[in-house]
Protein backbone atom coordinates (compact mmCIF):
# COMPACT_ATOMS: atom_id res chain seq x y z
CA UNK A 1 0.00 0.00 0.00
CA UNK A 2 2.90 2.35 0.82
CA UNK A 3 4.40 1.78 -2.63
CA UNK A 4 1.04 2.52 -4.25
CA UNK A 5 0.73 5.71 -2.19
CA UNK A 6 4.29 6.78 -3.10
CA UNK A 7 3.63 6.03 -6.77
CA UNK A 8 0.33 7.99 -6.74
CA UNK A 9 2.07 10.86 -4.96
CA UNK A 10 4.87 10.82 -7.56
CA UNK A 11 2.36 10.70 -10.47
CA UNK A 12 0.40 13.59 -8.97
CA UNK A 13 3.58 15.65 -8.45
CA UNK A 14 4.73 14.78 -11.95
CA UNK A 15 1.36 15.90 -13.36
CA UNK A 16 1.56 19.19 -11.47
CA UNK A 17 5.11 19.79 -12.66
CA UNK A 18 4.04 19.00 -16.21
CA UNK A 19 1.19 21.51 -15.99
CA UNK A 20 3.55 24.15 -14.58
CA UNK A 21 6.07 23.45 -17.31
CA UNK A 22 3.36 23.77 -19.96
CA UNK A 23 2.30 27.16 -18.57
CA UNK A 24 5.93 28.28 -18.44
CA UNK A 25 6.42 27.17 -22.04
CA UNK A 26 3.35 29.12 -23.14
CA UNK A 27 4.59 32.22 -21.32
CA UNK A 28 8.02 31.87 -22.93
CA UNK A 29 6.44 31.42 -26.35
CA UNK A 30 4.53 34.66 -25.79
CA UNK A 31 7.76 36.44 -24.88
CA UNK A 32 9.49 35.02 -27.95
CA UNK A 33 6.64 36.35 -30.11
CA UNK A 34 6.97 39.80 -28.51
CA UNK A 35 10.75 39.77 -28.95
CA UNK A 36 10.39 38.66 -32.56
CA UNK A 37 7.99 41.51 -33.25
CA UNK A 38 10.32 43.98 -31.54
CA UNK A 39 13.31 42.70 -33.50
CA UNK A 40 11.38 43.02 -36.76
CA UNK A 41 10.58 46.64 -35.86
CA UNK A 42 14.22 47.33 -34.99
CA UNK A 43 15.38 45.78 -38.28
CA UNK A 44 12.81 47.84 -40.20
CA UNK A 45 13.99 51.04 -38.50
CA UNK A 46 17.65 50.20 -39.14
CA UNK A 47 16.90 49.63 -42.82
CA UNK A 48 14.96 52.89 -42.95
CA UNK A 49 17.85 54.75 -41.31
CA UNK A 50 20.35 53.14 -43.68
CA UNK A 51 18.24 54.20 -46.66
CA UNK A 52 17.86 57.71 -45.25
CA UNK A 53 21.60 57.98 -44.65
CA UNK A 54 22.34 56.80 -48.19
CA UNK A 55 19.87 59.33 -49.57
CA UNK A 56 21.50 62.09 -47.50
CA UNK A 57 24.95 60.99 -48.66
CA UNK A 58 23.82 61.02 -52.30
CA UNK A 59 22.15 64.41 -51.92
CA UNK A 60 25.22 65.92 -50.26
CA UNK A 61 27.49 64.53 -52.98
CA UNK A 62 25.22 65.98 -55.67
CA UNK A 63 25.11 69.33 -53.86
CA UNK A 64 28.92 69.42 -53.59
CA UNK A 65 29.26 68.65 -57.28
CA UNK A 66 26.73 71.35 -58.17
CA UNK A 67 28.63 73.83 -56.01
CA UNK A 68 31.90 72.93 -57.72
CA UNK A 69 30.28 73.37 -61.13
CA UNK A 70 28.87 76.74 -60.11
CA UNK A 71 32.28 77.83 -58.86
CA UNK A 72 33.86 76.66 -62.10
CA UNK A 73 31.27 78.58 -64.09
CA UNK A 74 31.88 81.72 -62.04
CA UNK A 75 35.64 81.35 -62.52
CA UNK A 76 35.23 80.96 -66.28
CA UNK A 77 32.90 83.95 -66.46
CA UNK A 78 35.34 86.00 -64.41
CA UNK A 79 38.25 85.01 -66.67
CA UNK A 80 36.33 86.10 -69.77
CA UNK A 81 35.81 89.54 -68.27
CA UNK A 82 39.52 90.09 -67.69
CA UNK A 83 41.50 91.73 -70.44
CA UNK A 84 43.99 89.51 -72.18
CA UNK A 85 47.49 89.70 -70.77
CA UNK A 86 49.86 91.91 -72.82
CA UNK A 87 52.30 89.12 -73.64
CA UNK A 88 49.57 87.01 -75.34
CA UNK A 89 48.79 89.67 -77.94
Amino acid sequence: MKKFYDLAKWVFAFGQQTNKNQKDIEALQGEVRKLTTTMQQVIFELQRLRDEMQHTKDTEARDRENLLLRLENERLLFERRLPRPKDEE
